[in-house]
């Protein structure tokens, strides 16, 4: 018990300087859609490590989330080749 608030802030520490090197990587939009994902595996997580109870609301909500994240992924334009407009 002693250890737990030592050891929240360093793993989240951890979290906040992976999450800024990945941002540094990645465009905007792809940043955003997996930050959105993040109710997503919060869920999961609870589920399997707090032994949480999935019910049809937490995985009707995961499932919309997770089609407006592929939805806003699906490139509706081709892209065009060099010279071909």
């Amino acid at each position: 018990q002693t250890c737990a608030l030592p050891l929240s802030v360093v793993v989240a520490g951890i979290a906040m300087v992976m999450q800024v090197w990945a941002q540094a990587r990645l465009s905007a939009n792809r940043t955003a859609l997996i930050v959105a994902t993040e109710p997503v595996w919060a869920c999961g997580l609870a589920v399997a490590f707090l032994h949480e109870r999935l019910t049809a609301r937490m995985a009707f909500g995961a499932v919309l989330l997770l089609a407006g994240i592929l939805t806003a992924e699906i490139d509706r334009h081709p892209t065009t080749t060099k010279g071909i407009q």
